[in-house]
């Protein structure tokens, strides 16, 4: 079952961590579109789950499309939780097929992200939307624990130990600010 492991933190200024980013390989730069859904049955936000349909562009390459389902939040010092992704060809169709069952947007996110990874660690700069600028630690694993300390690890190397950390996902982040 493959965990996200995920600890986000709030920056403003992304130039620096990059500079400290050294040991990590440059995956580029894209811009992802997320759209969140509402399930028909029960509340995501009272069962802590997510689906998600992601357009992910990239240096003028045809977009790719992702739907992401994240399972509720574990106890512990990073977020984590189950997350599954398959790839979706048609954005519009599969979108339409959702309304049909009873699936109703609730927001959209978008955002620019750059992408680094190392060991089986990725990091990524977010520029999001009404929302801020962020740092992202993550890795997927089977094993929670292993998955914590690549990721805390980690984002000590990169001098984010004591950078404020965000529990928040983006959509409650990009929601509160909008309702503000």
């Amino acid at each position: 079952m493959p965990l996200e492991v995920e600890q986000k933190f709030r920056v403003e200024d992304l130039d620096a961590v990059r500079g400290r980013l050294g040991e990590f390989e440059s995956h580029g730069v894209c811009t992802e579109h997320d759209t969140y859904f509402a399930h028909p049955a029960r509340d995501f936000a009272v069962t802590d789950e997510a689906l998600r349909l992601r357009t992910l562009a990239r240096d003028g390459r045809p977009p790719t499309h992702v739907l992401t389902y994240k399972g509720p939040k574990r106890p512990g010092p990073v977020k984590t939780r189950l997350e599954e992704e398959t790839p979706v060809a048609d954005r519009a169709a599969f979108a339409s097929i959702l309304g049909r069952l009873g699936f109703r947007p609730v927001a959209d996110v978008r955002k620019r992200r750059e992408t680094f990874a190392a060991g089986g660690v990725a990091v990524t700069l977010d520029e999001v939307e009404d929302a801020g600028r962020f740092v992202e630690v993550e890795t997927v694993v089977e094993d929670a624990a292993g998955g914590e300390r690549a990721v805390l690890d980690a984002a000590a190397r990169i001098g984010l130990a004591d950078a404020p950390v965000e529990r928040r996902s983006y959509l409650s982040l990009v929601l509160g600010s909008r309702a503000a």
